[in-house]
C-alpha cells in the first residue's frame, strides 16, 4: 500500500507579524500535485493542523478548502490526527459525518485505540489513530494511580495496540508525540507536567507514521 504522509502545517502561524496564510496555500497546492504524480492509496495527516486551538478564519477557510479537494477529488481514504497545537474539540466537528466521505479524524485519546482498517490486493492494512494526549489521559483510560511521563505513557499505549495486533497483517501507527533525541524549533512549547518540572531529554513533537 502507497501511503502519503504530510504532518505540521501550522496553518494561521503568523511569523514576525506577517501571516503565513498564502504561503501555506501556495505549498498544499503542490501537496495536491505530489498526490497526482505518486498516486497513492491513501493519505494520512498527524496533527497540528493549526498552529494554535483558535486559528484565525483565514487558516480554518484554508483547511476546509484543502480538505473538502481532497475528498471530492480524490477516491481514497484521509486519515487524520490531531497534535499538540490543535484544538481536538474544534478539529473533530463533523467526524461522524466526515467517515461517510472516507474522511477519519480522531483528536482524542481512546480506550481500546481507534483504528481504520484499509485493504488493498495484499490484504488488510490497519491503521492505529493516536492523538495528541498527556500522560493524564492514559492514567484516566487505563486506570492507572501513578505518576507517568510521555515516554511511560507512549509505551501503555503502544503495548496495547501490540496486544490486539494480528501478527499476520500490516499494522501502522498514526501519531502526533513526544519524541526524544529530535531536534527542538521554536514552534515547538516545552512540555510541563504536574508540579511544574519540565520534560528536558531533547524534546520535539512531531507528526509521524509507525510501520509495525
Amino acid at each position: 500500500m502507497k501511503i502519503l504522509h504530510t504532518a505540521d502545517w501550522h496553518l494561521g502561524k503568523i511569523v514576525n507579524a506577517v501571516h503565513m496564510t498564502e504561503d501555506q496555500a501556495y505549498v498544499l497546492d503542490q501537496l495536491f500535485d505530489i498526490i497526482d504524480a505518486e498516486q497513492p492509496d491513501c493519505v494520512v495527516i498527524s496533527g497540528d493542523i493549526y498552529d494554535r486551538s483558535i486559528p484565525p478564519k483565514e487558516a480554518v477557510d484554508l483547511f476546509d478548502r484543502t480538505i473538502t479537494k481532497l475528498s471530492q477529488q480524490y477516491d481514497f481514504p484521509v486519515l487524520v490526527t490531531s497534535g499538540n497545537h490543535d484544538s481536538p474539540d474544534r478539529l473533530q466537528f463533523g467526524r461522524a459525518l466526515f467517515r461517510d466521505n472516507q474522511l477519519y479524524f480522531e483528536t482524542k485519546l481512546t480506550h481500546p485505540i481507534e483504528h481504520v482498517t484499509l485493504t488493498d490486493d495484499k490484504g488488510p492494512v490497519t491503521f492505529h489513530l493516536i492523538p495528541f494526549f498527556e500522560p493524564n489521559e492514559v492514567r484516566f483510560h487505563f486506570q492507572i494511580d501513578e505518576m507517568l511521563t510521555h515516554h511511560e505513557a507512549m509505551e501503555i499505549v503502544v503495548q496495547s495496540i501490540r496486544d490486539r495486533m494480528d501478527l499476520s497483517e500490516r499494522h501502522v501507527i498514526l501519531a502526533h508525540a513526544f519524541i526524544a533525541g529530535g531536534m527542538e524549533t521554536d514552534s515547538e512549547e516545552r512540555l510541563s507536567m504536574i508540579g511544574g518540572s519540565l520534560m528536558l531529554i531533547s524534546p520535539c513533537l512531531m507528526g509521524l507514521t509507525i510501520l509495525l
